[in-house]
């Protein structure tokens, strides 16, 4: 995965967050699991593909932000569906880091 692709998703994860203010742990979340993401390809433990897989998975979460925050505030019951998207997503991250 190119640092470019690696850059459009982490500003649309930004531009996304600073459209729904009322969802910081999401946002830290993305940021933190976009992260690990792109240390496990940098430190050789991901490769690309497995990087460009768990990227779109980063995207779909982002997708479901934006939807949900699309009338301008995320319940908690929006909150509570993306939290475990990211929760699956974080397990997958762990395991292809560690396999």
């Amino acid at each position: 995965m190119s640092f470019a692709k690696i850059m459009v998703i982490a500003t649309t994860l930004v531009s996304v967050s600073a459209w729904a203010d009322n969802t910081p742990m999401i946002d830290q979340a993305q940021a933190n699991q976009q992260n690990r993401i792109a240390q496990g390809q940098a430190s050789g433990t991901l490769t690309a593909d497995e990087a460009a897989r768990l990227n779109n998975g980063q995207a779909k979460i982002a997708d479901k932000k934006a939807s949900a925050a699309a009338d301008g505030n995320v319940t908690a019951k929006e909150r509570a569906h993306i939290r475990k998207a990211q929760k699956r997503q974080s397990k997958r991250i762990y395991s292809k880091k560690h396999n």
